[in-house]
């Protein structure tokens, strides 16, 4: 991880949320500007601002840190859609995933 990660992730969840980096300071208990300087890497987050921004975006520290996850409130949303399934109908989704990965995966082997 380079040390510019946690400022893109900020960054990136920030757009995603759709929410300024003044408001997002204002949600945490911050000042309007605090996002700004963790985004410019003038300014390290403690860890409890850090903790306050995973809670705003419900999000864990595990999620903020993990680069393979980029939107993570999509996968919560689609998780929850997903605990309401029968087995079959889930085998089926995963199935469809299967076969969406393995497109993928094809198409960029012809690359």
């Amino acid at each position: 991880m380079d040390k510019q990660f946690i400022s893109k992730r900020i960054t990136e969840l920030r757009l995603d949320y759709e929410i300024s980096e003044y408001q997002l300071g204002i949600e945490i208990g911050k000042s309007g500007s605090y996002i700004q300087s963790l985004t410019s890497m003038r300014a390290t987050p403690s860890m409890q601002a850090l903790t306050d921004i995973c809670d705003f975006f419900n999000i864990s520290l595990t999620e903020f840190f993990n680069e393979d996850i980029k939107k993570p409130n999509d996968l919560h949303r689609i998780q929850e859609k997903l605990s309401g399934l029968t087995e079959d109908q889930l085998q089926a989704i995963e199935a469809t995933i299967d076969c969406f990965t393995s497109c993928n995966d094809a198409l960029i082997a012809k690359q």
